[in-house]
């Protein structure tokens, strides 16, 4: 059984996940608080986890695709790079992030861009080139006209760097850089989410640091590490990214008892509700092929198991729009000199 959290311990918690913006999941926050020597263990900051909102309504939906990925047997050999769209936030000088990640190592970088002209990402591509510290033999990236301008390839050409195109429509050939996309983003999101803020250019730089601290479980290390890693631990490294590709497949394990269980549904905005519901009837398959399916309270709509997220306890409460509902609309009127609803 696990003892329960103390009060020291989920104040310690509290600082480095709320405040420095530590935002990962079990692994890497038990990581940190072993580096910063909590006295907690792994499922304590697990149990933790699962109580915190904001951990709730950010859990990845799914599992990352299955892709073939791309084993090499140094750093610098290549980085992936690829754009994000950020234009729906409330930055007016930047719109774009240009991301780019060793592909042996797992160092990540981006660069916030005010929109992705062939000028700008070039510039921002330059920038990320002058932050690596050894030259880079060859660059992956997608067939997207900033990445097929002439200037981005006489950047490559002056300085002796190969181009290499992932596959058509299929992002998954680029795999690792647009996995760092969905981490980062996420920890934008949640971090702009906690603090009620859209200056997601001012925190970018100390994300990406703590990504590129975190323990990364592909080469059971840290990529700051790998980065300054020697030719014996360069070759460990690459055993156990092979290791890594023959990874298992994972199942859902559905709970036998889930009914009058409270849940939370895949949303727009964000990847779980803020709104909580409650199961209230399990349909499970009359054959082998057929997928269990939930009734929710109140809701016509019936979700699968990949729908929806089963919760407990929760602590950090953040309040939400989301979160109160309008139960009567009334004509329009006028109330102390106030147009609207009432």
């Amino acid at each position: 059984m696990t003892p329960p959290i103390t009060k020291q311990q989920e104040e310690q918690l509290y600082n480095i996940f709320y405040v420095q913006g530590f935002l990962f999941g079990r692994d890497k926050l038990y990581k940190k608080s072993v580096e910063l020597n909590f006295n907690i263990s792994r499922r304590q900051v697990a149990e933790w986890l699962k109580k915190q909102e904001i951990n709730q309504i950010f859990r990845p939906t799914k599992l990352a695709t299955k892709t073939q990925p791309t084993v090499l047997n140094d750093i610098h050999k290549q980085i992936g790079v690829d754009l994000i769209d950020f234009r729906n936030k409330e930055n007016e000088e930047n719109r774009w992030i240009l991301t780019a990640i060793d592909l042996f190592s797992k160092k990540a970088y981006a660069q916030p861009l005010p929109n992705k002209t062939n000028k700008a990402v070039v510039s921002g591509m330059k920038t990320i080139l002058d932050n690596i510290d050894n030259d880079i033999s060859s660059i992956r990236s997608d067939n997207g006209s900033e990445f097929i301008s002439k200037e981005f390839k006489k950047l490559l050409q002056d300085r002796n760097i190969k181009q290499v195109f992932s596959l058509p429509h299929t992002p998954q050939s680029n795999g690792q850089v647009e996995r760092f996309n969905g981490i980062i983003k996420r920890l934008i999101r949640q971090f702009l989410y906690i603090n009620n803020s859209y200056d997601w250019v001012k925190n970018l730089q100390t994300l990406v640091d703590n990504y590129n601290s975190s323990y990364q479980e592909t080469i059971k290390d840290t990529p700051n590490n790998v980065e300054e890693a020697d030719e014996d631990k360069k070759t460990v490294v690459k055993d156990n990214i092979y290791k890594a590709v023959a990874g298992k497949l994972q199942k859902d394990i559905i709970p036998k008892e889930v009914v009058n269980k409270t849940v939370r549904i895949k949303h727009d905005e964000t990847p779980w509700s803020s709104k909580i519901y409650t199961i209230e009837k399990v349909f499970k398959p009359k054959d082998n092929i057929g997928k269990t399916y939930f009734k929710l309270h109140g809701l016509k709509k019936k979700f699968y198991y990949n729908d929806i997220q089963i919760i407990g306890d929760i602590q950090n409460s953040i309040d939400t729009p989301e979160k109160y509902e309008v139960s009567k609309l009334v004509r329009p009127s006028v109330v102390e000199g106030v147009p609207g609803y009432y």
